[in-house]
């Protein structure tokens, strides 16, 4: 399997549970709510129909290309070559057109990419010693447990996310933080999960698309701004108890050489 997924595994199958379990008792329906009107979902149903081949064709290329990324690797193939090849076959089989590709945001997928491989670049560069030797020149021989520097990442991005929007935010922290890593005694993958699972807050509006985006879906009707802000509250901190808990098991993979 991708070193990334092995690593990264048990901190998204904690979130996902805890969370999912945390807002159903703060969003549980009311006992003596209506039931389910059966007749609206066969609705919807029917109005979505079955899977069409464009569909089906999509998730087999989605499905390899998940494959692709996870075993490439460990038979020389690239992962950037798996992903164009892949994206060759989804135009070539009409999965997307001009305008779906067009519609794609590139700018976040192609932030994602830099910033799960920034720290490759930063120590071709030598940005990566160069962090290092100013952190020890500013702070001296600082003897800080690498979890404690993980969740400090984790509470400084969530800050910065309540005044950037989420491209930015990655940048600069992913920027200024990822290259000090190894320093620090920690992956650079690791900072970097830590970043990206903890941007996606929506505490306010108007700094989260994903919050804007359901709200409109929604009109207004499946929740409140308020049940949305407190929900991620909750996510927030599940998000980070998780970042702690996965630590033993992190503190495990860095005795894998190939793993972290």
């Amino acid at each position: 399997m991708g070193e990334w997924f092995i690593a990264a595994a048990p901190l998204a199958a904690f979130v996902g549970v805890v969370s999912l379990g945390a807002m159903w008792l703060y969003l549980r329906p009311e006992r003596n709510a209506p039931p389910l009107d059966s007749g609206k979902v066969r609705e919807q149903l029917s109005q979505l129909g079955r899977p069409k081949g464009r569909e089906m064709k999509t998730a087999a290329i989605l499905s390899l290309t998940i494959l692709g990324w996870s075993f490439g690797p460990a038979l020389g193939v690239d992962k950037l070559v798996v992903s164009l090849v892949m994206l060759m076959a989804a135009m070539l089989l009409g999965c997307f057109g001009e305008s779906e590709l067009q519609s794609l945001p590139w700018d976040f997928l192609l932030l994602y990419g830099i910033v799960l491989d920034i720290d490759k670049i930063t120590n071709r560069l030598g940005i990566t010693q160069a962090a290092g030797e100013a952190l020890v020149a500013a702070t001296g021989h600082l003897h800080l447990d690498p979890i404690v520097f993980l969740l400090a990442v984790a509470l400084l991005n969530v800050l910065v996310r309540l005044f950037l929007p989420v491209i930015p935010a990655l940048m600069l922290l992913g920027l200024g933080l990822i290259p000090v890593a190894p320093v620090m005694g920690l992956s650079p993958f690791l900072v970097a999960l830590t970043l990206l699972a903890t941007t996606t807050v929506w505490f306010l509006p108007t700094t989260s698309y994903t919050f804007r985006l359901a709200a409109q879906a929604a009109g207004g009707q499946l929740f409140t701004t308020r049940q949305a802000q407190v929900t991620s509250v909750i996510h927030t901190a599940v998000t980070l108890l998780g970042l702690a808990v996965c630590a033993p098991y992190w503190r495990w993979l860095s005795t894998w050489p190939k793993v972290l």
